[in-house]
């Protein structure tokens, strides 16, 4: 998909925020328990978790768009993570701003390569306009959460997605309400909730996050009608991109989500691999 060169660095930039923003909910004594960190080094954010059973929240993102990707900025980036130990962190950047002597770079600091993500973007119009043909489950609803039902839709995200650890509970509950964040859950005929999703508004670009339906409620169009639902919330913010990241596809590994972006209206942006850290000893 081409992506209008002013977009671009947004794509990024909303994930980055929105990653900072996400973990910063986690506030007092749970914070601590966590071993949580956060800084903002060369234009990027730097996260870490030491409480991360599932590898995912101690990441490095948002890099290269105005300070360039070089081995000084490698070399302060993996000093906040030698600082705060996790088991290991994500390094993310985009391919447009990685430099011509990366490879030498990944080498010099240990960085090991995988396959990564896929970032997807579209209009948001077309998203809309993608979602008007789907259809909804019988008895199924879909609503904005408020905060009385915030924890239960928390569990069933992080249920639906196989989310472990501590992190996301307490973060998810306090996005309802905030104005940044749009969470959506869907609703069974018994008022349970069994799907759910976000969204978070970043200027001109909203980006979804955390997505997932229950067992019982697959393939009764939960996750498009979510999808829908967020793509309205960010045209009312004013937005005029969505951006959403899933993993790769293959026909040894096929991933469910990758084919429902674009079902749902997305092109696929970039792919982005990652390159992973440990620390001395891991």
């Amino acid at each position: 998909m081409k992506i209008p060169s002013d977009i671009l660095p947004l794509l990024e930039s909303a994930e980055a925020e929105e990653m900072f923003e996400f973990e910063g909910l986690v506030s007092g004594q749970d914070r601590v328990d966590l071993a949580m960190a956060a800084a903002r080094l060369h234009g990027g954010v730097c996260l870490s978790v030491g409480d991360d059973p599932d590898s995912f929240w101690s990441r490095a993102l948002g890099f290269g768009f105005g300070t360039p990707v070089t081995a000084g900025l490698v070399a302060d980036v993996l000093d906040f993570y030698a600082a705060h130990r996790p088991g290991l962190a994500v390094l993310q950047f985009a391919p447009s701003v990685l430099p011509a002597d990366w490879d030498r770079i990944a080498e010099k600091f240990a960085l090991q390569g995988s396959a990564g993500v896929v970032k997807f973007a579209a209009p948001v119009e077309d998203v809309i306009a993608a979602g008007r043909s789907l259809r909804l489950g019988d008895g199924l609803s879909v609503e904005v959460v408020r905060p009385r039902h915030a924890a239960e839709w928390a569990r069933t995200v992080a249920t639906a997605m196989g989310i472990g650890g501590r992190c996301f509970p307490p973060a998810a509950v306090a996005t309802t309400g905030h104005p940044s964040w749009r969470p959506f859950g869907v609703w069974d005929g018994e008022g349970n909730i069994v799907a759910g999703g976000n969204v978070r508004i970043h200027g001109r670009v909203a980006s979804l996050f955390a997505g997932g339906t229950l067992p019982q409620a697959r393939d009764l169009g939960a996750q498009g009608a979510l999808i829908h639902a967020r793509a309205l919330a960010a045209r009312e913010a004013g937005c005029e991109w969505l951006v959403v990241e899933t993993g790769p596809s293959t026909p040894e590994d096929p991933n469910p989500s990758y084919r429902n972006m674009l079902r749902y209206g997305f092109g696929i942006a970039y792919r982005r691999p990652s390159w992973i850290w440990r620390p001395t000893g891991a």
